[in-house]
């Protein structure tokens, strides 16, 4: 009898396994490599096992972009409830939950993978592009006001790019300041 018929049912705890598995393959190999088998096994459960949560690859991968997209909408609405200023809070609630570093690993991974299939692929560009539209959607105000906060969301991309790739060796000091004077953006009153 193999491990998987021995263990216990688990299904809140497998999901979350089979989800990880699946991301580690793509960031590893590449999506080709992310196959049913591939993923049940990096897993250590049966592709049926696997199957009983996600039928196909497709389902798979929507499941993935799907938690990576609810994780990143939860931490911008947890930043907006505990921002007491009303002007700017959208985008700056945008800034915290793209740069936050105490994010979860699984997460990070997931946005990661979204990112880089987004960028090679054109079905996921197509599939998911609304969704990512609309979380960068423009706030809702005069041009001058929405581009300046939209300056503030871009520069947060920019970093979160450089920092998955590595590109930018910025001193923990002057991220700082950068984050400061993106964070006073936000906050400054339209002239």
């Amino acid at each position: 009898m193999t491990q998987a018929h021995r263990r216990k049912k688990q299904p809140d705890v497998l999901r979350p396994q089979l989800l990880h598995s699946a991301a580690q393959l793509a960031l590893e190999s590449g999506l080709r490599a992310v196959t049913l088998d591939a993923v049940a096994a990096r897993a250590g459960v049966s592709k049926g096992g696997l199957q009983h949560h996600f039928r196909n690859k497709q389902a798979l991968l929507d499941a993935l972009f799907d938690d990576a997209v609810e994780t990143f909408n939860t931490d911008v609405a947890a930043a907006i409830a505990s921002d007491t200023q009303a002007e700017g809070r959208a985008a700056r609630a945008y800034m915290r939950a793209t740069l936050q570093e105490e994010r979860n690993e699984d997460a990070a991974s997931y946005l990661h993978l979204l990112l880089a299939l987004m960028l090679t692929d054109a079905d996921t560009r197509d599939r998911w592009a609304p969704r990512i539209a609309e979380i960068a959607r423009p706030d809702p105000l005069p041009a001058a006001e929405a581009a300046r906060l939209m300056i503030c969301r871009l520069a947060a991309d920019g970093l979160w790019l450089a920092d998955l790739l590595g590109s930018q060796s910025m001193e923990p000091g002057l991220r700082a300041e950068v984050l400061r004077q993106l964070d006073q953006m936000t906050r400054r009153q339209p002239q």
